[in-house]
């Protein structure tokens, strides 16, 4: 998003002349119990771990990881990992893969 930005900037491209929506680089709006899911799906929890653990139903949990990637615009849950790394959503030292 940023380098969007920056290169309407560069092409001079006054976009206050275009109704349009304010431009934002925030990451993707996801609800505070998405957030949680993708956090333990980060964390390496199973569906039905974390479906206990947030008192919900498994089935619940799915609909919660396929909203998820809908939002996130992925199709695996290995982007869903990548995502949490990237914003900071996983604990950083839980998996040390020391040799």
């Amino acid at each position: 998003c940023g380098k969007i930005v920056e290169a309407l900037e560069r092409a001079d491209i006054r976009l206050d002349r275009f109704e349009h929506q304010p431009l934002t680089c925030d990451p993707v709006s996801l609800t505070e119990r998405e957030v949680e899911v993708v956090r333990l799906i980060a964390d390496g929890l199973s569906y039905t771990r974390i479906a206990e653990l947030l008192d919900l139903s498994a089935h619940t949990v799915t609909t919660h990881r396929r909203n998820i990637m809908q939002k996130l615009g992925v199709n695996n849950t290995a982007a869903v990992v990548m995502y949490a790394v990237k914003h900071g959503l996983n604990s950083p030292n839980k998996f040390l893969f020391n040799g």
